[in-house]
């Protein structure tokens, strides 16, 4: 039985479980013990909750993420949820109506009595409690989530991670007309004369698969219109999109004011691996040593954590020749590093090398 509709308007409608509904559309299915989570007689509910969420994450990308249908699913356990993209499942874990999650940082040393897990979006030690519990867990340095936000944190890494699944040629013209109100002449000579509708969704998914959002559409399509693009493939054009989009994905994740932390790979671990990029010209992914590759990532992980405990983001940047090669490498393992080449940093923000990765006796 479907719960709740909430369409790209923001509104809420009920369908039956028979009717056909298009497959970009974010089903998240509850087990029968969870069915209470959308009680409207409970005003913050997961509703309104996931609502709020997407205006969010639409805000933040650029585009209308598309509707998200909450349904009750008897195939699930009682205290289960799944999410998915269209028909496949991308999540799928649990929660607990009557408790609480109480997450931990690395500071604290006290077990609770509860059920142990790892919160499922970020993977940290967590206990499930009794919720009146709460207080005598916060007492001992613990953070306390009520189970609907466990699930909307998810999702909102879920929407993240997949926005350029959830982007498609709809929401693309919905851009383009938009944008012609304002610009027309820009959008007549850009789409279809320089690109047609098909291929600019498959440069922005380009785009949105390493979270850069696509909000400024002026400037992508002035972009493409100065490009020779009949000889690039399509993540060349979003390559040279990106340093125009770059500065939107920073200010998203730290402050203006604030000093930009910096990874960066030792020069000679860089210079291989350009040499290794130029070698194989027509090589997508990057060609490493095994037990290079595995230094490589444990050394990044690390420093990422080290920054992610301070509550910073993480960017790792590389030579803009191996940029795509690094990128595809790293973010198959850590996603969450923002790999971006020097020359994507924005001139008027202040940065700092806050690690180096790299100089290990694999290099030499």
């Amino acid at each position: 039985m479907s719960l709740h509709t909430l369409n790209p308007k923001g509104k809420k409608g009920g369908h039956s479980h028979l009717l056909r509904l298009p497959d970009s559309i974010i089903p998240i299915s509850l087990g029968y013990s969870l069915v209470s989570l959308v009680d409207e007689a409970k005003s913050d509910n997961l509703v309104p909750k996931v609502t709020r969420l997407r205006k969010e994450i639409s805000k933040a990308l650029g585009f209308i993420i598309p509707g998200v249908r909450i349904r009750d699913d008897l195939n699930l356990e009682a205290s289960q949820y799944q999410i998915k993209i269209g028909e496949k499942i991308v999540a799928d874990d649990y929660v607990y109506t009557g408790k609480k999650l109480a997450i931990s940082d690395d500071n604290v040393t006290v077990q609770l009595t509860g059920v142990k897990v790892k919160e499922p979006a970020f993977g940290v030690d967590a206990y499930w409690i009794d919720a009146e519990s709460h207080i005598d867990a916060e007492s001992k340095g613990y953070v306390i989530i009520e189970p609907e936000d466990v699930i909307t944190t998810h999702l909102s890494q879920i929407m993240n991670a997949y926005a350029a699944d959830l982007l498609g040629q709809e929401e693309v013209q919905e851009l383009l007309d938009d944008l012609q109100i304002t610009y027309p002449n820009l959008v007549d000579s850009v789409v279809p004369k320089v690109m047609p509708l098909y291929q600019l969704t498959s440069v922005l998914k380009c785009i949105l698969d390493e979270t850069i959002p696509v909000s400024d559409l002026r400037l992508i399509l002035e972009t493409i219109a100065s490009l020779n693009t009949q000889k690039m493939d399509n993540e060349d054009i979003a390559e040279k999109i990106r340093p125009s989009l770059v500065p939107l994905l920073i200010q998203k994740m730290i402050k203006f004011k604030d000093t930009i932390p910096l990874i960066t790979l030792a020069p000679e671990l860089e210079q291989m691996i350009l040499q290794s990029v130029r070698q194989n010209p027509d090589e997508k992914m990057l060609m490493l040593e095994g037990s290079l590759a595995k230094k490589i990532l444990a050394n990044l992980n690390e420093a990422s954590e080290n920054l992610n405990k301070e509550e910073k983001p993480v960017f790792l940047i590389v030579a803009p020749q191996i940029r795509k090669h690094v990128s595809k490498f790293i973010r198959a393992q850590l996603p969450s590093v923002n790999v971006l080449s020097f020359m994507e940093l924005p001139e008027d923000r202040s940065v700092e090398i806050a690690f180096t990765v790299g100089g290990f006796d694999a290099v030499e």
